[in-house]
Protein backbone atom coordinates (compact mmCIF):
# COMPACT_ATOMS: atom_id res chain seq x y z
CA UNK A 1 0.00 0.00 0.00
CA UNK A 2 1.21 3.47 -0.77
CA UNK A 3 1.79 5.88 2.08
CA UNK A 4 2.29 9.62 2.34
CA UNK A 5 5.45 10.84 4.11
CA UNK A 6 4.13 14.31 4.91
CA UNK A 7 0.54 15.33 5.46
CA UNK A 8 -1.05 18.55 6.61
CA UNK A 9 -3.29 16.45 8.85
CA UNK A 10 -5.76 13.57 8.69
CA UNK A 11 -8.00 15.29 6.13
CA UNK A 12 -5.17 15.92 3.65
CA UNK A 13 -6.62 14.88 0.26
CA UNK A 14 -3.24 13.43 -0.80
CA UNK A 15 -3.47 10.60 1.77
CA UNK A 16 -3.91 7.31 -0.13
CA UNK A 17 -6.75 4.98 0.86
CA UNK A 18 -7.24 1.24 0.63
CA UNK A 19 -10.78 -0.13 0.70
CA UNK A 20 -11.93 -3.14 2.69
CA UNK A 21 -15.44 -4.59 2.74
CA UNK A 22 -16.63 -6.04 6.02
CA UNK A 23 -19.68 -6.12 8.24
CA UNK A 24 -17.62 -7.23 11.20
CA UNK A 25 -14.14 -5.67 11.18
CA UNK A 26 -13.13 -6.65 14.72
CA UNK A 27 -9.63 -5.13 14.33
CA UNK A 28 -7.87 -2.82 11.90
CA UNK A 29 -4.19 -2.07 11.67
CA UNK A 30 -1.06 -2.16 9.58
CA UNK A 31 2.14 -3.96 8.71
CA UNK A 32 5.18 -1.69 8.71
CA UNK A 33 6.56 -0.94 5.25
CA UNK A 34 9.79 -2.30 3.87
CA UNK A 35 12.38 0.39 3.37
CA UNK A 36 15.97 0.71 2.25
CA UNK A 37 17.49 1.90 5.50
CA UNK A 38 21.09 1.34 4.52
CA UNK A 39 20.74 -2.35 5.25
CA UNK A 40 22.09 -3.50 1.92
CA UNK A 41 20.26 -4.73 -1.13
CA UNK A 42 17.74 -6.70 0.90
CA UNK A 43 16.51 -3.55 2.65
CA UNK A 44 14.66 -3.97 5.90
CA UNK A 45 11.37 -3.40 7.60
CA UNK A 46 10.64 -0.16 9.36
CA UNK A 47 9.67 -0.82 12.95
CA UNK A 48 6.63 1.10 14.12
CA UNK A 49 6.76 2.92 17.43
CA UNK A 50 3.09 3.83 17.61
CA UNK A 51 0.13 5.03 15.65
CA UNK A 52 -2.74 7.48 15.78
CA UNK A 53 -6.06 6.82 14.05
CA UNK A 54 -8.75 9.31 13.03
CA UNK A 55 -12.30 8.67 11.85
CA UNK A 56 -13.23 10.92 8.95
CA UNK A 57 -16.89 11.85 8.64
CA UNK A 58 -18.40 14.64 6.53
CA UNK A 59 -14.89 16.00 5.87
CA UNK A 60 -14.07 16.36 9.57
CA UNK A 61 -11.55 14.26 11.49
CA UNK A 62 -11.97 13.04 15.05
CA UNK A 63 -9.09 11.18 16.64
CA UNK A 64 -10.00 7.74 17.94
CA UNK A 65 -9.29 7.79 21.66
CA UNK A 66 -8.58 4.85 23.90
CA UNK A 67 -7.02 2.67 21.21
CA UNK A 68 -6.85 -0.94 22.37
CA UNK A 69 -4.03 -2.89 20.78
CA UNK A 70 -4.76 -6.54 20.03
CA UNK A 71 -1.97 -8.63 21.54
CA UNK A 72 1.66 -7.62 21.39
CA UNK A 73 3.21 -6.01 18.33
CA UNK A 74 4.59 -8.66 15.99
CA UNK A 75 8.25 -7.88 16.64
CA UNK A 76 7.41 -4.21 16.11
CA UNK A 77 6.37 -4.87 12.52
CA UNK A 78 2.57 -4.89 12.81
CA UNK A 79 -0.15 -3.55 15.03
CA UNK A 80 -3.88 -4.28 15.22
CA UNK A 81 -6.44 -2.27 17.15
CA UNK A 82 -9.88 -3.08 18.53
CA UNK A 83 -12.67 -0.59 17.96
CA UNK A 84 -13.17 2.30 20.29
CA UNK A 85 -15.04 3.37 22.36
CA UNK A 86 -14.61 0.53 24.79
CA UNK A 87 -17.32 -2.04 24.43
CA UNK A 88 -17.79 -1.63 20.68
CA UNK A 89 -17.66 -5.00 18.97
CA UNK A 90 -16.63 -3.95 15.45
CA UNK A 91 -15.24 -0.93 13.61
CA UNK A 92 -18.18 0.84 11.99
CA UNK A 93 -18.04 1.57 8.26
CA UNK A 94 -16.15 4.84 7.76
CA UNK A 95 -12.88 6.27 6.51
CA UNK A 96 -10.02 5.88 8.98
CA UNK A 97 -6.67 7.64 8.65
CA UNK A 98 -3.51 6.27 10.26
CA UNK A 99 -0.35 8.19 11.14
CA UNK A 100 2.29 5.55 11.94
CA UNK A 101 5.43 6.75 13.71
CA UNK A 102 8.85 5.23 13.17
CA UNK A 103 11.54 5.21 15.89
CA UNK A 104 13.03 8.40 14.43
CA UNK A 105 9.85 10.46 14.83
CA UNK A 106 8.76 10.38 11.18
CA UNK A 107 5.16 9.60 10.32
CA UNK A 108 3.69 7.68 7.40
CA UNK A 109 0.08 8.45 6.54
CA UNK A 110 -2.49 6.20 4.89
CA UNK A 111 -6.21 5.59 4.99
CA UNK A 112 -8.49 2.59 5.30
CA UNK A 113 -12.02 2.84 3.91
CA UNK A 114 -14.19 0.30 5.76
CA UNK A 115 -17.42 -0.32 3.85
CA UNK A 116 -20.32 -2.63 4.63
CA UNK A 117 -21.32 -5.43 2.29
CA UNK A 118 -24.11 -4.62 -0.11
CA UNK A 119 -27.23 -6.62 0.71
CA UNK A 120 -29.37 -7.95 -2.15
Amino acid sequence: MKTLAEASGPTDPAIPFRRTVSDDAVAIGFCAPEVDAGLGSSGGTLRASGARIWRIQDGAASEVSGLQQVGSPAYGFAELYRPSPAGARVWTPADYVFAVRDPFGHELWFGLRVTARQRP
